[in-house]
């Protein structure tokens, strides 16, 4: 669900991701939403990995290709 320009990044890697989500040692788990404006949404969430707890809260932008919509960007907004 990323654009596909990003997906070649280091962060957005699809490998990469799997990498990071799946080792966790409790799974990403979205606990709110809400929409700030057309394109952008305020999450918080929770995940876990071996050695810190992420409490997060981040700001998803999105943007819309052929009927379609994809995460734009990703700005952490607690630093986790």
């Amino acid at each position: 669900m990323i654009v596909p320009e990003k997906r070649t990044r280091a962060a957005f890697a699809p490998e990469n991701m799997t990498r990071f989500y799946g080792g966790l040692a409790d799974p990403i788990r979205l606990i709110d939403i809400v929409q700030e404006n057309t394109n952008t949404f305020i999450v918080n969430y929770h995940y876990a990995t071996k050695s810190s707890v992420c409490n997060g809260r981040a700001a998803i932008t999105t943007t819309m290709r052929d009927g379609r919509n994809y995460i734009q960007g990703i700005r952490a907004l607690n630093g986790c």
